[in-house]
Order: structure tokens, then C-alpha cells, then sequence
């Protein structure tokens, strides 16, 4: 659930809640660090109750969801190989 309140300065406070449902389309599937500006707003208020995240094999950053309406992806590390002679 989303609510938007815009005033006759341009866009104004959005109201959060409920679920989240995050998903990627055509089969694309970040291999390096991403980052997706999906709120923008002058300012959010509120939480969801939940977050649905792609699932994958990296980490999701969320700390920046409510200031800068942005979710980071951080792909796992590549393995590192070690050589023994």
C-alpha cells in the first residue's frame, strides 16, 4: 500500500505500509553492485510490515529504503582460488 500526498509544490509525503513486493523482470540478475531508486518523495512516512526481495545468492542493503527510497544489491564475492605447488 501506497499513499501519496502532493501539495501544489510538487511531490510531497509518501505513506508506506503493508507489503513491499520487489521483483526483477526478464530474467536480469545483477552480477556487480546495483543500486534501485524505487520511493521518491520529499518525504516517507511509515514501514512496511514486509519486505519481498528477489531471493539470490547476495545481500540486499536496505538502510537507505526510507531516506533515499534506494534498495542496494551487493552480488556474493567471487571465490578465490588458492594454488598450491
Amino acid at each position: 500500500r501506497v499513499r501519496v500526498e502532493a501539495g501544489s509544490r510538487g511531490p510531497g509525503l509518501l505513506h508506506v505500509g503493508g507489503t513491499l513486493d520487489v521483483r526483477l523482470t526478464g530474467g536480469y540478475r545483477p552480477r556487480s553492485p546495483a543500486t534501485f531508486r524505487i520511493l521518491d518523495a520529499v518525504a516517507i512516512a511509515g514501514h512496511f510490515d514486509r519486505l519481498d526481495l528477489p531471493v539470490l545468492r547476495g545481500t540486499w542493503l536496505t538502510n537507505a529504503l526510507f531516506t533515499a527510497g534506494e534498495l542496494t544489491y551487493l552480488p556474493p564475492p567471487e571465490a578465490t582460488r588458492l594454488m598450491l605447488r
